[in-house]
């Protein structure tokens, strides 16, 4: 419910000059339209970063592909970064590598690989996480907890043959001391790992 009236913004320049009941009067709709233009600069300021980022590399082809999404399409719900075209903007940037990006190119996969008919289940990330969760902390719950059942739907695939394959990717911790998988934050990951379970 929209609420109507007067919003009363007072200006105070310095404290020093200030004279009392100075302002002015502004509908309170002129929120609503401040923030959207300050979404819409935050979204043309990604957008031409990423621009910039391919003309650096000669990718007009992709420039032009950029151009025929309309500005209002949604991406499916199910990516982490969430449903807005401008998270297509990290895919020409160092920031590519991020979880909700590579989700985005898994989806992609798993599409372009039900078109051709490939009987092969493609998981996205939260899928790697749950195990590695399971591995450490729920092994002894894992046949019975209702928080593992879609990591059972997508074994009994497998077992069942209706997938020849399960294709999941894994964030990994790469630094001096070796290869681990993140304990607490994923943004702890610094490297991908892709893993195909037959």
């Amino acid at each position: 419910m929209r609420l109507f009236g007067t919003l009363s913004i007072f200006i105070y320049p310095n404290h020093h000059n200030h004279v009392p009941g100075m302002g002015i009067r502004l509908p309170f709709w002129v929120l609503d339209y401040w923030t959207i233009s300050y979404q819409i600069l935050e979204e043309k300021r990604i957008w031409k970063q990423a621009v910039e980022w391919l003309q650096q590399r000669n990718q007009t082809l992709v420039i032009k592909a950029l151009r025929g999404i309309p500005w209002g399409c949604e991406l499916p719900r199910e990516f982490v970064d969430g449903v807005a075209v401008s998270v297509l903007a990290r895919l020409f940037s160092e920031d590519w590598l991020a979880w909700g990006t590579i989700d985005l190119m898994l989806a992609v996969m798993r599409d372009e690989i039900r078109q051709v008919g490939m009987e092969v289940a493609v998981v996205l990330n939260h899928f790697g996480q749950k195990l590695t969760s399971v591995y450490r902390y729920e092994q002894r719950n894992y046949a019975t907890s209702k928080s593992c059942s879609h990591l059972r739907n997508v074994i009994d695939q497998l077992k069942k043959m209706t997938a020849a394959a399960v294709c999941l990717t894994f964030g990994i911790c790469v630094s001096s001391r070796g290869v681990s998988l993140p304990v607490g934050d994923v943004s702890e990951c610094n490297h991908w790992v892709a893993v195909i379970a037959k």
